[in-house]
């Protein structure tokens, strides 16, 4: 048997490989350079099986020297290949550019997106770069990785294209990463995101500090000691807890809404201690380090934002005075609402809009209705807890910090494993029950209104997380004062409804201004003629006071006590008997200066 000639080993000869006809492989793992003998190895005509082995050696010898040589090469095709000990790609006939190491490739359970992990080394240090894979294997999105120090360019850029190509094949696992916290489904199943995700593999990559700290142990041993005993701080906690329980519900169609809570306290009460116990259930609980624990002092766009994709994690907003929100009420709306506007991206493309159900946490000196408009139904979407002295003392107050700074984001994550596990109906049997039992018991105390069937909704799920948290954790020994817990949130609703109702605060509105400009009112008894009056009070024998006013000054007077709709006024006025009118009619007409003219007749209980 006759060889004639041998095939070319793939060798390497003025920076070009030299690839063999017979054995085109996609790729070739060789470790060192091997130079191209200045001869094509021939063999010639041999009959012995000798000749045979020498050939067989020959080339071994070859593939030998080639992998003593190479740098860990890949070679990827006839134009492209790889080393990453040398971070170099090589590419077009010698030349090279630094690598591009696809490192993780990433999918965002939230958005369903891919994104490719990736690293290379620039003036000698590890630069780390991030990008959805579909900007990656474009030629106009690998170029935008220049300016974080990346070697590419309009020649090299489909290079690295294929070789990213290439390094994904190679990939055995992708990595799943969410931004986006608290409960959801994917793949068919529930699961509740945190810097861990409950029921999946999946790691939290957004901004916000939740990595936990410390052990649920200790974070139990210290609430044991410095807040179970007194009822204050245990709403504290349950009001952090509460925000899994209040998005849960709302995912079993209850009719439940953002719960938005406000602390109102003077100086040194412990209201700041306090929101920060009832952070320290998710993470980190210090003001402004990038946890859920932030300020007021941010416009109304940054303050929604912060709350997008947030579906059970509790978020808190430290010292309202330092808002920079013009219109407090709609903000209030858009919080509880759980909904941000749509808005066009840079792209010019609508951007969806963000939801959220949670627990919202503020506190200030200052009521946060006090600063808004006086809406009807506003009242009832805020709680307000006013005038609690929340720690004892400033020694009580500095072990509360000490606690909630040396284990957090433990109990949130034991919590909502719990409350995953916790039946849905039984979950929703429990609400209404309790629902029901705070109305039967302020009814009790001789305190309702038209409105209490609305409120009371935010004050049972309170009374149900704390009760979740004694039952998960009576091994423990978590032993919330629930009584304790529920005299708070009566006394508090007893001090809304005696606040709340848009008449009755129109009522005083008016009496007060009407009062403050006395000159501007005839007085029935008075002969004396102007003609710049807004209008003539006049006391009836009823001992009630007739107030008749023209009908731009109840506008303006309106207006300026920050009630947007001077007509819903008047309609509750008149619901409530309050307003003297013609049939058909909201006004009579009354001589108040030179001639008859529309007013409006308001009487009220002096």
């Amino acid at each position: 048997m006759a060889l004639k000639k041998l095939n070319r080993v793939r060798l390497k000869q003025n920076g070009k490989f030299v690839i063999s006809e017979e054995d085109k492989r996609e790729e070739i793992y060789i470790s060192r350079e091997l130079k191209l003998p200045n001869e094509i190895v021939e063999i010639e005509e041999s009959n012995t099986i000798q000749g045979v082995s020498q050939v067989e050696e020959s080339s071994r010898d070859l593939e030998e020297g080639n992998q003593e040589e190479y740098n860990d090469m890949i070679v990827i095709d006839s134009e492209l290949s790889i080393s990453y000990k040398d971070d170099t790609m090589y590419y077009d006939e010698g030349n090279k550019a630094r690598l591009i190491t696809l490192k993780n490739v990433e999918k965002d359970i939230d958005k369903n997106h891919v994104s490719f992990e990736m690293s290379t080394m620039y003036k000698g240090e590890n630069i780390e770069m991030r990008m959805p894979r579909e900007m990656a294997l474009q030629r106009k999105g690998i170029l935008k990785l220049a300016s974080q120090g990346a070697h590419v360019n309009e020649v090299n850029a489909k290079f690295h294209i294929r070789s990213l190509e290439y390094q994904e094949e190679k990939v055995e696992k992708v990595n799943n990463i969410h931004s986006e916290i608290g409960f959801s489904e994917y793949n068919g199943k529930d699961v509740f995101k945190l810097y861990t995700t409950i029921n999946e593999d999946s790691k939290y990559t957004g901004n916000l500090d939740i990595k936990p700290k410390g052990t649920l142990e200790d974070y139990l041993a210290d609430v044991k000691i410095n807040v179970v005993p007194y009822a204050s701080l245990s709403l504290a906690l349950v009001i952090g807890a509460s925000s899994a329980v209040v998005a849960k519900l709302n995912k079993l169609d209850i009719d439940i809404n953002t719960l938005l809570v406000h602390l109102v306290a003077e100086s040194s009460k412990g209201k700041s201690t306090a929101t920060m116990l009832s952070i320290s259930a998710w993470g980190n609980p210090k003001v402004g380090a990038g946890g859920l624990y932030n300020t007021w002092n941010a416009t109304e766009n940054a303050l929604i934002t912060s709350l997008a994709g947030n579906h059970g994690v509790a978020y808190a907003l430290d010292e309202l005075s330092m808002t920079k929100v013009d219109n407090v009420t709609n903000l209030i709306y858009n919080i509880v609402g759980g909904r941000d506007k749509a808005r066009l991206t840079k792209d010019i493309e609508i951007r969806h809009s963000g939801t959220w159900i949670t627990t919202v946490i503020s506190n200030g000196e200052a009521s946060i209705l006090g600063k808004a408009n006086n809406n009807t139904g506003l009242d009832i979407r805020v709680m307000e807890l006013e005038g609690i002295t929340w720690t004892q003392d400033a020694k009580h107050s500095e072990e509360v910090k000490k606690l909630t700074n040396r284990n957090y984001g433990v109990l949130g994550q034991s919590f909502a494993e719990k409350l995953m596990k916790f039946s849905d109906d039984k979950l929703v049997e429990l609400f209404e029950n309790e629902r029901q039992s705070f109305i039967n018991k302020l009814m009790n105390k001789g305190i309702s209104d038209n409105k209490i069937q609305r409120s009371s909704s935010k004050y049972a799920v309170l009374i149900v997380t704390a009760k979740l948290i004694n039952s998960g954790y009576k091994d423990y020994e978590i032993n919330l004062d629930i009584d304790g817990i529920t005299e708070i949130l009566i006394n508090a609703e007893i001090e809304s409804i005696k606040k709340r109702g848009l008449e009755k605060k129109a009522e005083e509105w008016l009496l007060q201004e009407v009062e403050a400009n006395a000159s501007k009112f005839r007085r029935s008894n008075e002969d004396k003629q102007n003609t710049d009056y807004w209008g003539k009070i006049k006391e009836l024998p009823t001992g009630e006071l007739e107030i008749s006013i023209l009908r731009n000054k109840f506008d303006e007077i309106m207006k300026k006590g920050k009630f947007e709709d001077p007509k819903i006024v008047i309609k509750e006025l008149k619901r409530d008997g309050k307003l003297d009118h013609e049939k058909g009619r909201l006004t009579r007409k009354k001589k108040i200066n030179a001639v008859k003219t529309e007013v409006y007749v308001i009487r009220l209980k002096q």
